[in-house]
């Protein structure tokens, strides 16, 4: 299958994000006032994360020639809430021979932790 141009992943994203706005300002939603704001504020350092590593793959294009398959060992835990992804996650942590992103490398993904002692990072001094 022939992989998406800009064009077409850019409309796709502007029909998601009008799906998104459009449900959440549906009137017979029984959003709190707190609840609105909490939305917000996520939805926005999620956006904005999304820039930066658009912005940051196109500063580093050596970045996306990287392959992602069978031997790199990678695996991507998605989960609905409440359905035991962070669990899974957690557990799979235990494990000394494997590394899962810290909390903060999933909020701010920009710029990239090395691996090493990331306590300087600015984005843990960040948070």
């Amino acid at each position: 299958q022939k992989p998406l141009s800009s064009d077409e992943i850019k409309c796709a994203q502007r029909k998601g994000l009008k799906l998104l706005c459009d449900s959440m300002n549906q009137p017979n939603l029984w959003w709190t006032a707190i609840g609105r704001i909490s939305l917000f504020w996520s939805h926005k350092r999620e956006f904005k994360s999304r820039m930066e590593l658009i912005k940051y793959t196109q500063d580093n294009p050596d970045v996306t020639s990287i392959p992602v398959d069978d031997n790199n060992g990678l695996l991507f835990i998605t989960g609905l809430p409440r359905t035991g992804s962070t669990f899974l996650q957690t557990l799979l942590s235990l494990d000394p021979n494997s590394r899962t992103p810290r909390t903060w490398e999933m909020w701010y993904p920009v710029p990239p932790a090395d691996g090493k002692d990331n306590s300087n990072h600015p984005n843990v001094k960040s948070m």
